[in-house]
């Protein structure tokens, strides 16, 4: 489960809003002077995000909670994104290949046909079925009045 502290700012109605502070990992490790992706990393400020979860749980404004994610939630998620597109172009390709074979014509450009719509098409397939998967954290723990570490 990948876990991350909260703070609540506000809660209304069975729904808690929480404040998770984005942060980098570049920047974390030995080689940060060295290194250009730490560089990027440094020009852009940590930001702030909030979210809301449905709950019955009563917290006071200020609270530090730890919530989680499980992880099969996050890799279907990366899988519907990247890799059926992928799929679908690989798909489309070597059926546009398979029928110029078969029709005695142009193989590359077939090919790229194919690819071009499978590839469209499972984008389209995979953003509607991305809107469908639930991706909501858990609250696992109230730590209680605690300050959320800036920097």
């Amino acid at each position: 489960m990948m876990q991350e502290l909260a703070k609540v700012v506000a809660q209304k109605e069975g729904v808690v809003f929480l404040e998770i502070r984005r942060k980098s990992a570049c920047g974390q490790c030995q080689a940060q002077d060295n290194c250009g992706t730490a560089t990027v990393a440094k020009a852009f400020k940590e930001t702030d995000q909030v979210l809301s979860i449905k709950t019955e749980q009563q917290f006071t404004v200020g609270d530090m909670l730890q919530i989680g994610l499980p992880e099969a939630h996050f890799l279907e998620a990366a899988a519907t994104v990247y890799l059926l597109p992928l799929a679908g172009l690989v798909v489309g390709a070597s059926l546009g290949h398979y029928v110029a074979m078969a029709m005695g014509i142009n193989l590359e450009i077939t090919a790229m046909l194919g690819a071009t719509l499978g590839g469209i098409g499972s984008y389209l397939f995979s953003r509607k079925k991305a809107q469908k998967i639930e991706v909501t954290p858990k609250i696992l723990a109230n730590l209680g009045q605690q300050s959320l570490k800036r920097g």
